[in-house]
Order: structure tokens, then sequence, then C-alpha cells
């Protein structure tokens, strides 16, 4: 095989591999200000899944559960209320293109909220600053069509006299810490009036972190 050949077959490599790293930049798209908080804790005792989702039967009282929230913050507004408290709120849904999950987990099995069509979440986080709060930060996501809809409400609150953060800014991020929050969720399918899950969610610890451009 001569010099030029090889030459050739070298820059033609080097092309297609220069026009691959072009389309797989134009296809992903941003990830935007990505926010993740994980929260874990119990299943409160008025808890049931007749649905069999979970895989411990249809007594979900004292299960353990773990519950990953992943949305983009990019588009957050921060505002302030006539009590001087700031907070900043951010929402988005599935249809608009910006879509979040959280992900529960309870004994084996797990459900992943927000992948409905029709899905849309909201998220809010406040501070201590100019009124007396210790901050906290919430989600809800709610999906599906009535009476088929699936609604997860998640508030976070420390313990014991600490504040979550001193600012409103998504970047900032929270390392683990004890909270304390009892909040409800459900989950249905279409089409099934006979089975679902419903009941509360006793948190008690969460942390959060944020990545991405």
């Amino acid at each position: 095989m001569t010099k030029e050949v090889k030459s050739n077959r070298r820059y033609t490599a080097l092309l297609c591999m220069g026009v691959l790293a072009v389309v797989m930049c134009v296809a992903i798209p941003s990830a935007g200000q990505q926010v993740t908080i994980k929260i874990a804790g119990a299943v409160t005792p008025d808890s049931s899944d007749t649905m069999g989702l979970f895989g411990v039967g249809p007594d979900l009282k004292g299960q353990p559960f773990t519950l990953t929230i992943t949305f983009d913050a990019s588009k957050a507004e921060t505002e302030t209320n006539a009590g001087g408290c700031v907070g900043s709120v951010v929402n988005g849904s599935t249809a608009s293109g910006s879509p979040a999950r959280a992900l529960l987990k309870i004994g084996t099995g797990s459900y992943v909220f927000g992948t409905k069509p029709e899905s849309k979440w909201d998220a809010w986080r406040e501070a201590p600053s100019g009124c007396d709060v210790t901050g906290g930060i919430g989600f809800s996501v709610f999906e599906g069509i009535y009476p088929h809809t699936s609604l997860l409400r998640m508030p976070m609150y420390p313990v014991g006299g600490k504040k979550l953060s001193n600012s409103v800014d998504w970047h900032q991020s929270i390392p683990t810490m004890r909270i304390a929050t009892v909040e409800q969720f459900l989950i249905t399918r279409p089409g099934d009036f006979e089975h679902l899950v419903r009941g509360r969610l006793w948190a008690t610890s969460m942390s959060m972190t944020t990545g991405g451009s």
C-alpha cells in the first residue's frame, strides 16, 4: 500500500469522525441546569398497593422508600412576597419539552412519575432572607386523565432548628440533612377501575445537587 493511499484513508477516517461529532452535538440537546434531589424515608401506615406494583403485598406500611427527582431549573423565576420571604419557582411539562422525572422505589418495585404526554410539574425553593422561615424545597407532578390520574407532592423542610439554605439559587447544592414531611402520592392505570397505589411518604432525609449548563 502506497503512502498516498494510506494518507487518503487516514484523511477519510478523520473526516468521518469530525462529521459524526457534529451530528452528535446537534442531536443531543443541552442538559440545562439539571437539579437532582434524593429523598429517603418510610411509607405511612395508611398506604396500600392493590396493583402489586412494588412487590411487597397490598399493605405498604413501614416500607422504606427512596425518591430521586430530576428537572431543569434554568428557567426558574425569583420573587419576593409581601412578608419579605424570597422564593424561586420553576415549572414545566412534557408537552413543552421540559419534562421532570421522579423515580419512586419501594420494596422490589419502582415507578417513574413524569413520563406521560400530559405530565405537568412544578418546583419551588425558599430561603430565610427577610422573614422568619427555615427555608424549604418542594416538588409536585401531576399526570394522567381523570379519573385515571397519578400525582406526587413532596415539600421538604429541615428539622432541629437548622436552616435548609441561605439562598434560592438552584446552583447551590444542599448536603444530606434531616427533614420531616408527610405528603401523598397516587398511581393509577388507564382503564383499571379496581387497582391503584395510594398513600403517603414520610420523608426523613434529603440532599440536592445541581449540574449541567
